[in-house]
């Protein structure tokens, strides 16, 4: 899978994708949509659309790769204001909607299903909702050196939705705020779970609490619409990875088994 070229179309050049170019593990193809054509003949394993706001694309350009490169997965690629898209403009049908923080992880997931044979996410039918995307066939989390995962969250609520999202990949889960800890906490857990809605100071305090509480210990931070422009800071604050809400469990398993794999490595 690394070796297969891969098709970016769209607006590339934005700086919300930067990273996505700069830290591609494969060769890429940069095409202005307008240019496509020159492209007949030319096989991909997989395209990408990029797309930095709303309604940025018609449906024709989906529909042309569609014709042209046809059984190839096509995702779109989007930056931090298409986040209300869904609601209130018209998304491209057809695709794999992936925002520029979730890339890496869901990159991963499609080079799993490759390799053991499965059938990517991108290969649903184009008319399929999201409910039918999350009822299809998905990879199991595979990483099996997570043991306890620690849940910041300020409401029972959330905890529960997240311990039983963690159930799921077979994890248990300790509410940290409500938890006594005997001095050893890092040693008791894998990995620190954050809930929080936008990059706020109460946030980035917390933040501070739990890298003082917890040293050591890869964090993942749940997000309602984060931004690009907030990455540097949020990575300041000590964290691995983000994970836009709303999200796909295998979204969240993934980057969990991301991050431990990484701190394993490391050791």
């Amino acid at each position: 899978m690394s070796e297969s070229k891969t098709l970016m179309t769209g607006d590339y050049w934005h700086h919300d994708f930067k990273d996505v170019i700069s830290n591609a593990s494969f060769p890429v193809t940069m095409v202005a949509a307008q240019r496509l054509e020159k492209l007949d003949g030319e096989s991909f394993g997989f395209i990408i659309i990029a797309q930095s706001r709303p309604n940025q694309f018609n449906q024709s350009l989906v529909d042309r790769l569609m014709i042209q490169f046809p059984n190839t997965p096509i995702f779109n690629l989007l930056g931090s204001w298409c986040e209300g898209e869904t609601r209130t403009g018209t998304p491209l049908t057809g695709v794999k909607r992936v925002y520029w923080h979730q890339w890496k992880g869901q990159f991963l997931l499609m080079q799993k299903e490759i390799n053991s044979g499965g059938i990517v996410d991108s290969f649903v039918a184009p008319t399929a909702n999201v409910a039918d995307r999350i009822r299809a066939p998905k990879s199991k989390a595979e990483f099996t050196g997570i043991s306890t995962i620690g849940v910041s969250a300020w409401t029972k609520e959330p905890f529960d939705m997240l311990a039983d999202a963690f159930g799921e990949a077979g994890w248990k889960s300790r509410w940290v705020e409500r938890t006594m800890w005997d001095g050893q906490a890092s040693s008791l857990l894998s990995v620190l779970c954050v809930d929080a809605n936008g990059w706020t100071f109460e946030l980035q305090q917390r933040l501070k609490w739990l890298r003082s509480e917890f040293p050591g210990l890869p964090v993942v931070l749940l997000l309602n619409f984060p931004r690009f422009e907030e990455k540097e800071e949020i990575i300041s604050h000590g964290v691995s990875e983000v994970v836009s809400k709303p999200f796909e469990l295998e979204t969240l398993h993934q980057a969990i088994q991301t991050v431990c794999e990484n701190v394993n490595e490391l050791v």
